[in-house]
């Protein structure tokens, strides 16, 4: 490898280990070691971590070499270096490079059998974990994860390579698959890692999500109400239960579970020929911090912090001629 390209891959993946820290808050560390002058990076993955299972790099000469942990790295650098029991020499990997086209753009092989027989052994040691947290889901698993050797048996080497010539860029693939699995559980995991933190908060959002539609769906309910009814909208939510279909949008999710009152509150005595900007109903602020769900005349549904949302039901209250009712937020 080219000491510019070197520099650019040491670079790259640096920054993005970096990134994954500070966006995991914990959950991804990254380190370095020394090792007959070579510098290792390791990535830890809490939850992969307690397997042993630590995808680590280094540059060795002209070559990149990722292995699972930083034994098999060290391993696979002794090797490399020996120039002995290279997967250069398998029979498989000389029956591939024998018909390889020309033009090569680019050459992946990989021994599906050792990596699937790798795979295993990690979610052996993983696999504990697993039951007690399918156990939790009320899931039943077996309590020793079955053998699959059988299924390695007849499992031969895959490759995949790019080359290109007059007709264009063409591709070729053959294998199991194994290998592309193996590299999305390892690109999960740090998706994993990165994201556990702010799996509340996504949950959060989702919530938020639904509370919007369900006001997206009273807002068309209440349209098409007027319609049938000189343009004016009905005067609650009761007096277009024909028109809802299913009471079920009348609870939000975000809703705690210990609170009496309702989830929307509506305004009365609205027309269709009223300023688009008026507000039909609204998340109930009681059970909101943040801010609320509101929808609006027009038909569409914005999420708002208290500030403006007061801001814009004064409005809307005002130009009806009444009174806005008192508003309390959460906290």
């Amino acid at each position: 490898m080219k000491d510019h390209f070197q520099k650019l891959w040491e670079e790259t993946l640096t920054s993005l280990g970096k990134f994954a820290v500070e966006q995991s808050q914990g959950m991804v560390q990254t380190s370095l070691q020394e090792q007959d002058g070579k510098t290792l990076h390791t990535w830890a993955i809490m939850p992969l971590a307690v397997a042993q299972i630590m995808p680590t790099w280094v540059i060795s000469g002209d070559q990149v070499i990722i292995a699972s942990n930083p034994a098999m790295c060290i391993l696979a650098i002794e090797q490399a270096n020996s120039g002995k029991n290279s997967i250069r020499s398998t029979e498989g990997f000389r029956k591939v490079t024998a018909n390889l086209p020309d033009n090569l753009l680019s050459l992946n092989y990989s021994d599906s059998k050792v990596q699937f027989n790798q795979m295993m052994i990690g979610l052996q040691q993983l696999w504990p974990l697993i039951t007690m947290g399918a156990a939790k889901a009320k899931l039943t698993l077996p309590f020793v994860l079955p053998s699959l050797t059988h299924i390695t048996e007849k499992m031969e080497p895959s490759c995949e390579y790019f080359w290109y010539d007059a007709q264009g860029l063409h591709s070729y693939y053959r294998g199991v698959g194994a290998e592309q699995s193996i590299g999305a559980v390892a690109g999960g995991a740090v998706g994993i890692g990165i994201m556990m933190p702010a799996l509340a908060r996504t949950k959060g959002q989702a919530r938020r999500m639904v509370s919007m539609n369900n006001l997206k769906q009273l807002g068309l309910a209440s349209l098409m109400y007027a319609n049938d009814h000189n343009d004016n909208f009905p005067a609650n939510f009761e007096q277009m239960n024909s028109y809802i279909g299913n009471s079920k949008i009348l609870e939000s999710p975000l809703k705690p579970k210990d609170f009496a009152g309702p989830s929307y509150i509506y305004i009365a005595g609205l027309k269709t020929s009223m300023d688009p900007g008026n507000i039909i109903a609204y998340e109930n602020p009681q059970y909101c911090r943040e801010g609320t769900n509101v929808l609006f005349m027009d038909g569409h549904v914005e999420w708002m912090k208290p500030d403006i949302f007061l801001r814009e039901l004064k409005a809307t209250y005002q130009r009806l001629g009444k009174e806005m009712p008192e508003i309390k937020f959460k906290d």
